[in-house]
């Protein structure tokens, strides 16, 4: 276990291992954050494990920020698309990335397409990429 803080102050508690493998929804997943818990599967590369705790520690920002209702929220569409879009913004920061997956576009469409969103359009999923991607600068 690793200790990290967001907002200077507030813990972040970081595990690596396999358990949540157990869970069918997260089987596809590198990293998962519950709460202010983060746990990362061990076989990623260290440049992956960097991108995904980026992406994991937002979470952990977004649950002090919601004061734990971030997980209820995650379960409409319109938040789960806003919470993402953040996440990604940072984990593929222009600043630092030059590669196809910093392309707002195609963080659109993979929030599209893997995080079950169905009753939103791939613009307006685009369109709140875009706003996370500039409020991120």
């Amino acid at each position: 276990m690793k200790i990290e803080f967001v907002y200077k102050i507030l813990p972040v508690f970081i595990f690596t291992g396999n358990w949540f493998n157990r869970f069918k929804f997260y089987r596809n997943a590198t990293g998962i954050t519950i709460g202010n818990c983060i746990v990362i599967k061990p076989d990623v590369s260290a440049f992956d494990y960097v991108l995904i705790l980026r992406h994991e520690k937002v979470h952990t920002e977004q649950f002090y920020r919601y004061l734990g209702i971030n997980g209820i929220l995650y379960l409409f569409e319109r938040f789960r698309i806003k919470l993402e879009a953040e996440a990604y913004a940072v984990q593929y920061d222009s600043r630092y990335f030059d590669t196809f997956y910093k392309s707002t576009k195609a963080i659109a469409e993979n929030i599209k397409d893997n995080y079950a969103i169905t009753k939103y359009s791939y613009e307006d999923v685009y369109r709140e990429v875009m706003k996370a991607r500039i409020n991120h600068r």
